[in-house]
């Protein structure tokens, strides 16, 4: 999948780059296109009213920040200066677990072990809290999973687990319409003795249908099993644990005002 993605990169056409000069122009035509990704259980499509799709030398050309988002991707650019010698710069990081390691003095106390095992999170960006449970509709949103592992044991969790992020329209603060639904990849196996596994989801508020969601009220939902199914490493016995008890942050559903 990394080659196949990062072979994609390589044809697509940076949106943000600046305007070539006469001399180093090309001449390329409009190519009307529906363009869908499917990504580890996700589909994104891309809004080409906003993004245009060229044709050159029969090679189709995409937005490459349009292209990287849609397939869960974190792009930074820095525009070109004496300080980058004139190049411009572009970082592409792909969107993986990233594995944290407690120590002794770590605050994951071991003794609520037999009740909460596992504790598992989601929680939205800082900017939630600063601004009265309002985001920016134009800023890319970053959401985080996560899922602790308290015990001293490695253990594996259910590979069949189903976890995902939606987001709803709600007039009268009520889930309404599904515009949104992220499938939060397998977790990995074993997850360590007291560690935590980290996801972080990048959403530029994009509807399913490539168009950015209307401003107004949505909610938030974290969309997961009643409980947990995991085995301790080395042992064949299934256990399970309650996710609403087991929540790190608590709240599974979040209001908020995107303008």
């Amino acid at each position: 999948m990394k080659k196949f993605v990062m072979g994609l990169f390589c044809g697509a056409v940076l949106s943000m780059s600046t305007v070539a000069f006469a001399s180093d122009s090309i001449q390329a035509i409009l190519f009307p296109s529906k363009i869908t990704f499917q990504v580890k259980g996700n589909q994104a499509v891309l809004d080409t009213s906003e993004n245009s799709v060229l044709n050159y030398n029969d090679k189709t050309y995409i937005p490459l920040r349009a292209f990287a988002e849609a397939m869960g991707a974190n792009v930074d650019f820095v525009a070109e200066s004496e300080a980058t010698n004139h190049l411009n710069l572009i970082t592409i990081s792909g969107n993986e677990y990233k594995l944290i390691q407690y120590g002794p003095d770590d605050n994951i106390t071991p003794a609520d072990n037999t009740f909460f095992p596992l504790t598992l999170g989601i929680q939205l960006p800082n900017e939630y809290r600063q601004n009265s449970n309002q985001l920016s509709i134009e800023n890319t949103n970053n959401y985080t999973f996560s899922i602790v592992n308290r015990t001293n044991d490695n253990l594996n969790v259910d590979p069949e687990t189903n976890l995902s992020i939606e987001v709803y329209t709600a007039p009268n603060d009520v889930e309404d319409q599904l515009v949104y639904r992220y499938v939060i990849p397998q977790i990995p196996s074993p997850i360590p003795s007291r560690s935590s596994y980290v996801f972080t989801i990048p959403w530029n508020q994009i509807d399913s249908n490539g168009k950015r969601i209307e401003p107004g009220r949505y909610i938030v939902k974290f969309s997961k099993p009643e409980n947990i199914k995991y085995k301790v490493e080395g042992d064949s016995d299934t256990k399970s644990v309650l996710t609403n008890q087991g929540m790190k942050y608590g709240l599974t559903r979040y209001l908020v005002d995107y303008k």
